[in-house]
């Protein structure tokens, strides 16, 4: 992630930092599966090693899906307050003691 986003700044070998990214994006997920697949083959206690999985990937798309819930509203908070905050001072004028 971090070389597609460096990758802009070097205009001449753009192609060759994002391909270099991809690759190292590929590794990075080649290595989280087999550590996750022998993670879950560990705590398999009555070789159930695929009900372990299925339920650690419902948990992580719950987890997820909350992130991305919470995430979404905070910034919509954020946007609702500066918005109001705008139209006040315009509406109203600045609330600063300054003009008193």
């Amino acid at each position: 992630m971090l070389m597609d986003l460096v990758s802009p700044l070097f205009p001449s070998a753009f192609i060759f930092i994002v391909c270099l990214g991809s690759i190292s994006r590929s590794f990075t997920g080649v290595a989280s599966g087999a550590t996750r697949a022998a993670l879950t083959q560990h705590f398999s206690l009555q070789n159930n090693a695929a009900d372990i999985s299925a339920k650690e990937g419902s948990q992580e798309t719950l987890a997820t899906m909350t992130g991305m819930l919470q995430s979404s509203g905070w910034k919509t908070e954020c946007l609702l307050a500066s918005s109001i905050a705008w139209k006040a001072n315009w509406t109203f004028g600045p609330s600063d003691d300054k003009n008193k």
